[in-house]
């Protein structure tokens, strides 16, 4: 999760400097990583900073989108990624503090499941694409 997240916020770089600029920019959350060198197992533990304000979802890696509050720029995001990375990669999971977002998930064109169980891969990106507008 920490990787894909980082991956996320450097294509949240890349949608900001586009050329026209979107209207409104977003960011992604950094996640830090950390290991707990004495406890048993050594266990690692993903860290971020709380964001206070409303948190919303704007889309699933399952295809819904919220039609019941219009925004356009989580829905704008998830299809620059997918035409950004050339129908390689697509951020989904959309969610966060205004354009602040956090906890994203990627679907892949290379049906390997890089990015986890929740990486529905060429199906996802359909299922995403289905509803975009």
């Amino acid at each position: 999760d920490v990787i894909m997240q980082e991956f996320c916020k450097l294509l949240a770089y890349a949608y900001n400097r586009q050329i026209p600029c979107p209207p409104k920019q977003i960011d992604m959350l950094h996640v830090g990583l950390v290991q707990l060198v004495s406890r048993k197992g050594k266990p690692f533990l993903a860290y971020e900073s709380f964001v206070e304000g409303e948190y919303h979802k704007w889309n699933t890696n399952s295809g819904w989108q919220d039609v019941d509050r219009i925004r356009h720029t989580p829905q704008a995001f998830s299809f620059f990624t997918f035409r950004y990375t050339q129908g390689k990669t697509i951020v989904v999971d959309v969610q966060g503090v205004k354009d602040l977002y956090t906890d994203p998930q990627v679907h892949s064109s290379d049906q390997n499941g890089e990015y986890g169980e929740g990486d529905l891969g060429i199906r996802g990106m359909a299922l995403f694409l289905s509803t975009f507008r």
